[in-house]
């Protein structure tokens, strides 16, 4: 099932709102996601924009309004052979998927993450999986990691273990996020701005 992709624009007093923040690291502005109806917010940088579809939220350089992104039936085979969704197309740079529960519910929907007993691994990717790490704010807790992924490029063709994907999983026990890339490196740097600014936030 697909839903009908809305460009989120500056409106007041809307559910949805997007304010200037300036990130001192790197000299840019970082703009300011919110969405009540979902309860989250973020950072993301400046030039690109978020698309809600759904309970998806795309973070892409500007695209056609009338696009959307379906994600393909092969999507749970793609994540745990390839290390990333199965979607069409493929020019999100971040993909943050909103739901409800906690970190175990919602690791058992995704399967992204698993223990060996010891500590928490990845369950995705190419090769050996890769030690999670545990992350923890204010409005949710988690796991982060990356792994080896197949990616296409546009010059070479596709390449089976030429990336490297980002995935996390949050929540504070209510609502609850997936956060994940498709391999690029310039994916990583966009997602690094979001994770360390994402926040739960009540919903009305």
């Amino acid at each position: 099932m697909t839903f009908p992709l809305r460009r989120i624009q500056m409106i007041g007093l809307c559910l949805l709102s997007l304010t200037s923040f300036s990130h001192a690291e790197t000299g840019r502005h970082n703009l300011v996601y919110k969405d009540f109806a979902l309860g989250i917010q973020f950072q993301y940088p400046d030039g690109y924009s978020v698309y809600k579809q759904g309970n998806d939220l795309f973070v892409s350089k500007s695209i056609k309004a009338e696009q959307s992104w379906v994600f393909l039936d092969r999507d749970r085979v793609s994540k745990l052979l390839s290390g990333k969704r199965a979607v069409s197309p493929e020019t999100y740079f971040a993909h943050i998927r909103v739901t409800k529960g906690n970190f175990q519910t919602t690791n058992a929907e995704e399967e992204v993450f698993l223990t060996d007993g010891v500590s928490v691994i990845s369950n995705l990717g190419r090769f050996r999986p890769q030690r999670a790490n545990s992350v923890k704010t204010k409005t949710w807790s988690g796991y982060k990691t990356e792994v080896i992924c197949s990616i296409f490029d546009p010059e070479t063709g596709p390449h089976a273990a030429g990336g490297n994907c980002f995935w996390a999983i949050g929540s504070n026990n209510q609502t609850a996020f997936v956060i994940d890339t498709l391999g690029q490196e310039s994916h990583l740097k966009v997602v690094d701005v979001i994770v360390k600014t994402i926040q739960i936030t009540p919903q009305p």
